[in-house]
C-alpha cells in the first residue's frame, strides 16, 4: 500500500512543482542565465529517478526503492535550492535596473536640462522596464 502510493504521489508532485517553476529559458544574462541553466538541468535530473521510481515494480526490494525514494529526495533539494537562486537572480536583475534608473536621475545636475539628461533618463527606463517584463513574464503574471 505504501509503495502505491509512493509510486502515485511522487510523480504528480514533480509534476505539479515543475509546472510551478520559473520556464527554462535562455532569456537573461550572466548570473540568471547560469542559474536558470542549473534549474533546467536539476529538473531533468529530478525527472529521471521519478523515472526510476515508476520503473519499480512486483520484482524490486524494497532497498531498491528506498535507493530510488532518496534519488528523488536529492534531486527535489537540488530543484529547490537551485529555484531560488533563479529568483534571487532575477530579482538582482531588476535591482540593478532600478540602481541604473536612480543614478540617471540622480545624476542630473542643478543647471543641466532635462533634455540634455533624456537620452540616459530613457534607455535607464527602458532598461528597468525589461527587467520587470522579463521577471512578469517568468512569473506567468496576469496583466
Amino acid at each position: 500500500m505504501r509503495r502505491n502510493w509512493i509510486l502515485c504521489a511522487l510523480p504528480v508532485a514533480a509534476a505539479a512543482l515543475a509546472g510551478s517553476m520559473i520556464a527554462c529559458a535562455d532569456e537573461d544574462t550572466g548570473s540568471t542565465q547560469n542559474a536558470t541553466i542549473q534549474l533546467c538541468n536539476d529538473l531533468a535530473e529530478l525527472e529521471a529517478a521519478l523515472q526510476d521510481v515508476a520503473e519499480i515494480d512486483e520484482r524490486s526490494t524494497v532497498d531498491e526503492l528506498e535507493a530510488a525514494q532518496e534519488d528523488v529526495q536529492a534531486a527535489f533539494q537540488d530543484v529547490r535550492s537551485s529555484a531560488q537562486d533563479v529568483a534571487q537572480a532575477r530579482v538582482d536583475d531588476l535591482s540593478d535596473a532600478y540602481a541604473g534608473l536612480q543614478d540617471a536621475i540622480t545624476g542630473v545636475e542643478g543647471e543641466e536640462t532635462i533634455g540634455e539628461a533624456q537620452a540616459s533618463i530613457e534607455a535607464a527606463g527602458e532598461d528597468m522596464s525589461t527587467a520587470v517584463t522579463e521577471l512578469r513574464g517568468s512569473l506567468d503574471c496576469p496583466r
